[in-house]
């Protein structure tokens, strides 16, 4: 798999993390229109769009299908392609390009739903302390080999000297990874991120790891209306009819993020 599939799907997998916790809160009200667009360098635009129908105290989100729906860098206009499924794509040679400002445009119902965002620059200086690391299983109801010991945590750093926001993903990519501990509560997809922050150094300790195996350390520089949408949102069930958005006439997000990667082995001691 060429390396740029291999972030295509990496990033795939981080908007359905994130939308874990993230998708289902965008709603303000019933019928009410939700975009969601996340721009990263080298990569074709994916934009989706779905509305809320509500059954009595119950919900669903529908896909919208039917728009025609531009993103412009101001130089070159793309006409997404719409998947019938709620994404609407750009060609595979149209992909985003770094610094880059971007404005997308639809009609909807009568109503011009438009935003913009910039592609922010690569991270820059991004390390670890380590290339591998050696967990021990542990079960807790078992002692006679005695407590495990522990490998210090993993020391991330970048360089961020204007305070830009950043966030840390984790994401396991064995085929088949194995199971560190035996646990009902792992986690469907082997990935763990952070919130988003203007830090520039994070701590992984060894027990936030679920899963032996290689695994790739993705630092991703966001813009301010990411981390918006992340704090408005959160956790909190009294954010979930007022989250931020910068979207004109509809809720959600049109947003750009760029990254740097680094290579981790999870082994067995």
């Amino acid at each position: 798999m060429k390396y740029s599939n291999i972030l295509l799907s990496l990033f795939s997998l981080v908007l359905a993390f994130s939308a874990c916790t993230e998708e289902s809160n965008l709603i303000s009200s019933p019928d009410q229109l939700v975009v969601e667009g996340y721009l990263s360098p080298g990569i074709p635009i994916d934009v989706k769009v779905t509305k809320e129908i509500r059954f009595g105290s119950d919900s669903i989100n529908r896909a919208v299908t039917g728009l025609s729906i531009k993103v412009s860098d101001g130089q070159n206009t793309f006409l997404l392609k719409d998947n019938k499924d709620g994404h609407y794509y750009s060609k595979s040679t149209e992909i985003v390009k770094e610094a880059k400002t971007y404005s997308l445009s639809f009609s909807y119902q009568g109503s011009d739903v438009t935003s913009t965002t910039t592609v922010p620059s690569k991270p820059q200086n991004f390390t670890a302390s380590v290339k591998e690391i050696k967990i021990q299983a542990f079960n807790p109801g078992n002692f006679s080999g005695g407590l495990p010991s522990f490998p210090d945590p993993i020391e991330l750093k970048w360089k961020n000297d204007a305070q830009e926001y950043h966030l840390v993903v984790v994401a396991n990519y064995e085929t088949n990874p194995q199971l560190i501990n035996s646990s009902s509560d792992a986690p469907t997809l082997p990935n763990f991120r952070t919130e988003p922050s203007t830090s520039k150094t994070h701590s992984i300790r060894s027990m936030e790891f679920k899963y032996y195996g290689r695994h790739y350390l993705i630092l991703y520089k966001i813009n301010p209306e990411y981390a918006a949408l992340y704090e408005s949102t959160g956790n909190s069930s009294q954010n979930l009819r007022t989250p931020n958005s910068n979207i004109k006439n509809a809720q959600g997000i049109f947003t750009a993020v760029n990254s740097d990667t680094l290579l981790l082995n999870v082994k067995k001691p």
